[in-house]
Order: structure tokens, then C-alpha cells, then sequence
């Protein structure tokens, strides 16, 4: 028995506009649709989203502080770096043991109040001040040439009232941030900001003026 060759049918050609070409194009848009449904793209390895992402899912690095936060945290941290550095002038331009004192216990609660508030700030990719105001800069600098009681008497002035304005940063941040890690944060930090402030305005009296 012999078989008659078979003569493959011709490729169809579809005209621009024709109802074939029309028909084809449906029917290869239906298809692609089945294939990236919700369903196959999560049996895929996870390769292909094609749903939205819940903030749930999302990536830390994605979450960012509102702008109340922000700005508060940014106004705190350069007062923070303005106390932490006129402290250290302190070490090296003041012979009053009282004052001294107090300077170290500033830079020191200071290294524990950035720890607490970095353990938050750091996963939100939140970098905060790294720098101080011109004004502070120059308060700074002018302060380098002093020495003795003239000196006391500046840093105690500049300290207490810089640390004013940090108390009520940090009250701020404990009752109203509307991160709650960072409302946590603050209220672990602000019993020793005001016991800070107790001090400076005890010794500020009792400084030769």
C-alpha cells in the first residue's frame, strides 16, 4: 500500500484590517492573559508580579518617616551634635570640676539617646542631621577661644538653652510621632533629657558670672 504525499497547507497570511488578522489577535491576547493570571504567576518561583504588592509585603527599606517625624528628628539631632560638641570644648577649656561633670554626662546620655533613636531610623534608611546651623557653627567657634570662668559661663548659657528646645523636641516625639517605634524610642530618652535640663539650670546659678 502506498501513501500519497501530503502537501502541507500554506501559512496563513492575514491582510492589515482583515477579519482573520482581527480574530488571531483576540485570540493570542486571551491567551497571554490565562498565562500571566494571578494563579500561575505564584506557582512561577515568584518570578512574574503581575498583581500589586500589599504594604505588608513590601521591603523596609520602602517605609519612610511622615514629615512631622522628619522634621522634628532633624531639629533634635543638630541640637544634639551642637551639645555633644560645645561638651567636648568643656574637656579641654574648663578647669571647673562641676561643669566638667556635667559635660560628660551630656556626650555621654547623648551616645544613648543616638542609640535608641539609630535602632529605628537606620532600617528606615533615615540618615538625620549631619551637620550643625550656621549659627550654631559660628556659637561654636566662638567658643573655642575661650578659657575659664568666661568660658563656663558661655557653655552654660548655650547648653541650657539649646536644651530647652531638645526637652520639647522629645516631648513631642513621645506623645505625637507617628511612627510608634519611634514614639517608644523617644519616651526612653526624654526622663534623661529633662534630668539633664534639671542640672544645667541648677549649675548655671551657682557659675561666676
Amino acid at each position: 500500500m502506498t501513501f500519497q504525499s501530503i502537501k502541507r497547507p500554506s501559512p496563513l497570511r492575514f491582510l492589515p484590517g482583515s477579519r482573520a488578522a482581527r480574530a488571531a489577535f483576540v485570540a493570542l491576547a486571551a491567551a497571554t492573559v490565562v498565562a500571566s493570571s494571578p494563579a500561575d504567576a505564584q506557582h512561577s518561583g515568584g518570578q512574574m508580579h503581575q498583581y500589586p504588592i500589599s504594604p505588608a509585603q513590601a521591603e523596609p527599606q520602602t517605609q519612610h518617616l511622615g514629615k512631622f517625624d522628619r522634621d522634628i528628628v532633624y531639629d533634635a539631632g543638630r541640637r544634639e551634635l551642637f551639645e555633644t560638641g560645645i561638651s567636648r570644648l568643656v574637656l579641654r577649656n574648663s578647669q571647673n570640676s562641676e561643669v566638667r561633670l556635667l559635660a560628660e554626662t551630656v556626650i555621654e546620655d547623648h551616645g544613648y539617646a543616638t542609640a535608641k533613636l539609630r535602632k529605628v531610623l537606620d532600617p528606615l534608611g533615615f540618615e538625620g542631621a549631619t551637620e550643625l546651623y550656621p549659627d550654631q557653627q559660628s556659637e561654636l567657634e566662638q567658643m573655642k577661644g575661650l578659657r575659664g570662668e568666661a568660658f563656663d559661663r558661655a557653655y552654660m548659657d548655650a547648653i541650657t538653652q539649646t536644651h530647652v528646645l531638645s526637652v520639647g523636641f522629645f516631648e513631642q516625639l513621645s506623645s505625637k510621632a507617628q511612627n510608634p517605634e519611634l514614639r517608644q524610642a523617644a519616651s526612653e530618652v526624654l526622663p534623661r533629657v529633662k534630668h539633664h535640663l534639671a542640672m544645667m539650670q541648677d549649675l548655671k546659678q551657682r557659675v561666676p558670672r
